[in-house]
């Protein structure tokens, strides 16, 4: 698996992350904005890290096969935390990427990172690993993954947070294979909270998750079609969380879901 790694220079967790991996893995300057090395390729930009629009032509032409932001996190009510997500939006684009257009879930990558996050979270005193629904920009057409530290400017700045993060990052690159072959389900999850509620079944390994689309999304056929098809390995579970949704959303949900051959987990 070919991997890229995209940074800002505005961002102080992503170049704090940036600096630590660099540590572990010998990368070599290309130009000023780009790195590379036998493990993996590195793009710097001077964008803030939702706008970095160029990562879509630059995957593309170096042939990257996962893509991994390393990016801060903010939230309304800030904690210590670890946490991923795929990018994209379902609607408008109000931080950054193209409306109605989601970057490829990678769902064995994902899951597994936050595993990991998850075992070894004790390492990272005060800190807590979660996942996301998917969310902003930038627009990619490749796998792609957000890895960020939150959620204010200490942990931001906080260099065991950066270690942590670059451990889990380089072990991905080193040993990919441990990442992407447990041959688990895929599911894709409609209507749950944006920090996703199915983190007991993901960590006791019932099933890995693609694409999230939150309950403040309301959902169309369009955007049902776009979260099982937009996944770099095919979805075989559709988890509706039922008391989120009217009734009218449910039977919409249900009915594209069972189209498109999934198995239908009602999560009530």
């Amino acid at each position: 698996m070919r991997i890229g790694l995209v940074v800002s220079r505005l961002d102080e967790a992503s170049m704090g992350i940036w600096r630590a991996l660099n540590g572990m893995i010998k990368f070599k300057e290309v130009n000023s904005n780009e790195y590379t090395s036998d493990l993996a390729l590195a793009l710097i930009s001077n964008r803030d890290i939702v706008y970095v629009d160029e990562a879509d032509e630059w995957a593309r032409a170096n042939n990257l096969d996962l893509v991994v932001f390393l990016s801060r996190h903010e939230m309304r009510n800030p904690r210590p935390l670890i946490t991923f997500h795929t990018p994209g939006n379902w609607g408008d684009a109000e931080l950054g990427g193209k409306p109605g257009l989601v970057a490829i879930s990678e769902p064995r990558v994902l899951t597994n990172l936050f595993r990991e996050a998850y075992r070894r979270i004790g390492e990272l005193n005060g800190y807590s690993a979660s996942l996301e629904a998917t969310h902003h920009g930038p627009f990619i057409d490749k796998p792609a993954i957000f890895a960020e530290i939150g959620s204010t400017e200490a942990e931001w700045r906080d260099q065991r947070a950066h270690d942590f993060l670059a451990s889990l990052i380089y072990d991905l690159i080193n040993d990919t294979g441990r990442f992407i072959n447990d041959g688990r389900d895929v599911a894709v999850s409609i209507g749950d909270l944006h920090y996703s509620t199915l983190m007991e079944h993901i960590i006791n390994g019932e099933y890995d998750v693609g694409h999230m689309v939150p309950k403040y999304i309301k959902p169309t056929r369009e955007i049902v079609r776009m979260a099982v098809d937009r996944n770099s390995v095919k979805p075989r579970l559709g988890i509706i969380h039922w008391k989120s949704m009217d009734r009218e959303s449910r039977v919409m949900v249900e009915d594209e879901l069972v189209k498109l051959g999934l198995t239908v987990v009602r999560r009530r």
